[in-house]
């Protein structure tokens, strides 16, 4: 498993002034700043790392004086005024406060730069979430926020890619939703976009293992061509989606892991493998969720017949109908519309009446 210890990024210090020289302190070393840029190494090592910066040299009659920090990874500018709160001191004529998301730099101070979970996830990963629990919510990040947070309790829990999701269609119009409203049941949607059959099992397994009281547990399973990339970043796991259809991903991940991913990548373009990873992810979820003494039911919209087929009839929905039965589509003109989830609910509601349902 592809491993990344400590992060390397450069902070980025743009300093101006007419006559007044500007200094940072930093680990007990004081810098002289020159005009324009400095940049300054740092290694980062903990999720919750704490970086500080003293500024000095600020005087009341120079009005141009300022320095801007941002940080830098892989030569792109990356988000700092999350993780900024600087403390005024030793300032005339200034009441000398605390201010948060402060990057812009115009008073002696220190400047402190708090790193946390979700800004590597975000900034540095591509969205992929890292965690330290064994039986980890496999999902993107998106805007800092933690997802885990919002799942509720339920009945039923739908899982799969971004055809589960409620990304691409009209608010509860998604077929978890729609499915809810049919059977009278408490349903959650754990859509990610992205999944493949193997990121399903895994969301399967985080919810047997964290939620009490699951009565069903429905799997819409992607296409074949797509698999997780697992590593280890800063003492955390993450899954990285990889797809078969785009290898674009695999660059915005750290250059430390770029081998190991690729290989994945080539892998989930060999047809026998991935349809082999597709079958054994779906036989997983089904023995999992026995063990568990929890309902299974399975569905998919890959249009390879063979893995419809190998789908155990026991926990075999129907097919997710295909995309040409309608002209409409999701609001990115690639996705399904309500239509699609209207008339895949439809079919699928007698399988939640039956006599060996919970």
């Amino acid at each position: 498993m592809a491993k990344l210890k400590s992060l390397d990024i450069k902070i980025c210090l743009t300093a101006k002034y007419s006559s007044n020289p500007l200094k940072v302190i930093h680990q007990s070393r004081e810098i002289l700043l020159k005009k324009g840029t400095n940049f300054v190494a740092v290694c980062i090592t903990e999720l919750t790392q704490k970086i500080k910066f003293e500024f000095r040299g600020f005087v009341p009659n120079d009005k141009e004086q300022s320095v801007r920090c941002d940080i830098v990874y892989k030569d792109k500018t990356v988000d700092t005024h999350s993780l900024s709160a600087f403390q005024m001191t030793d300032n005339k004529y200034v009441d000398n406060k605390k201010i948060n998301s402060y990057i812009d730099i115009r008073f002696n101070g220190t400047l402190e730069l708090n790193f946390f979970k979700q800004w590597f996830e975000s900034n540095i990963l591509n969205g992929t979430s890292i965690s330290a629990e064994k039986y980890p919510f496999v999902h993107s990040v998106q805007d800092y926020k933690i997802i885990e947070e919002h799942l509720e309790p339920a009945a039923i829990y739908c899982v799969g890619c971004s055809w589960t999701t409620k990304s691409w269609c009209e608010s509860g119009y998604d077929w978890p939703s729609l499915l809810a409203k049919s059977v009278g049941r408490k349903v959650s949607n754990l859509g990610v976009n992205g999944l493949g059959a193997d990121g399903c099992f895994r969301n399967v397994q985080y919810v047997l293992k964290n939620f009490k009281d699951v009565e069903k547990i429905v799997c819409l399973l992607p296409g074949k061509y797509r698999r997780l990339f697992q590593f280890e970043f800063l003492g955390y796991t993450g899954y990285a989606g990889i797809l078969g259809n785009d290898g674009s991903s695999i660059d915005k991940l750290p250059p430390e892991f770029k081998e190991e991913a690729g290989q994945v990548f080539r892998e989930t373009l060999d047809e026998e493998k991935s349809k082999k990873l597709w079958i054994s992810s779906c036989n997983q979820i089904i023995e999992a969720c026995k063990e568990n003494d929890v309902e299974c039911l399975i569905s998919t919209w890959e249009d390879d017949g063979d893995l419809y087929d190998a789908i155990p009839q026991h926990v075999r929905l129907p097919h997710f109908p295909k995309l040409d039965i309608f002209n409409q589509r999701g609001s990115d003109g690639l996705h399904p519309h309500r239509l699609h989830n209207e008339y895949f609910v439809k079919q699928i509601k007698p399988y939640f009446s039956r006599q060996n349902s919970k």
